[in-house]
């Protein structure tokens, strides 16, 4: 990234893109530089320009705007090289600080998770430079935790929903796909569900915490019934569809 004088003045007139963030634009190297960071992240940046006019740059002619030191051949400020990592990392073996290699694409896809799970991917995308379907593409398929964490949560509610053979739960109701648990009292399994639980509709039964089904569906119809049902929940789709397109069209439906 390239520094210009004018960085420093655009610091005092930013962009809001959201509540917590600046978007900052200059000129530089002859063309616009615009990068989004954090509000938090203002001061740091402010130092950091500061100390890097006064003790760093001084009256040397560098462009750079992050320096890593003088060229030992040319004897003048170099800016942060494509293998800086690389070189970061064997400096640190020669101290006899073994870290774990992480490479510059694994930062940038642990602070677009970070991004994206602490505001939304259009934030992501704009605090890391590139476009949304760059960021939904390439940067947001998640961490390995998040994803044992999630499944872990999906295999918990599985055990929780799906009943050994001849462990009917004291006072529950048996209906046409499961057992109820609680009847009369609906609650849905997520705050976003497809259909809003109730104790009158078969489908609303399948997205209620007091739903549960018998997995031996030799011994107990209902787990058998989930299929028929779902192929039944299609095909009256199917025809709602049809109908309202007829209607649309202004045919009568037949």
């Amino acid at each position: 990234m390239k520094w210009s004088p004018g960085l420093a003045a655009s610091l005092q007139d930013t962009s809001v893109v959201r509540q917590t963030f600046r978007e900052i634009k200059y000129r530089a190297g002859g063309k616009e530089v615009t990068f989004t960071v954090s509000l938090g992240f203002m001061p740091k940046l402010k130092t950091y320009l500061a100390l890097r006019e006064k003790y760093v740059v001084q009256d040397a002619d560098c462009d750079a705007l992050f320096i890593v030191g003088h060229s030992a051949r040319q004897r003048r400020l170099t800016g942060l090289p494509g293998q800086f990592l690389v070189h970061l990392y064997k400096r640190l073996d020669t101290l006899g600080i073994m870290l774990s290699r992480i490479t510059a694409r694994q930062w940038r896809a642990a602070k677009q998770d970070w991004a994206v799970s602490n505001h939304d991917p259009v934030v992501a995308a704009r605090l890391m430079g590139h476009s949304l379907a760059t960021a939904l593409r390439s940067y947001s398929n998640g961490t390995d935790a998040a994803h044992k964490a999630e499944m872990g949560a999906f295999l918990a509610s599985v055990e929780k929903t799906v009943l050994k053979p001849g462990s009917d739960p004291t006072g529950s109701i048996r209906s046409a796909v499961g057992v109820c648990i609680e009847f009369h009292k609906p609650a849905p399994i997520a705050a976003s569900v497809t259909v809003q639980p109730d104790c009158r509709s078969t489908a609303g039964c399948l997205f209620c915490e007091q739903y549960r089904v018998h997995a031996d569906a030799c011994r107990h119809p209902q787990a058998a019934e989930l299929p028929s049902l779902r192929q039944a929940r299609e095909r009256t789709c199917w025809v709602d569809r049809a109908i309202r397109q007829s209607v649309r069209r202004g045919a009568a439906p037949r």
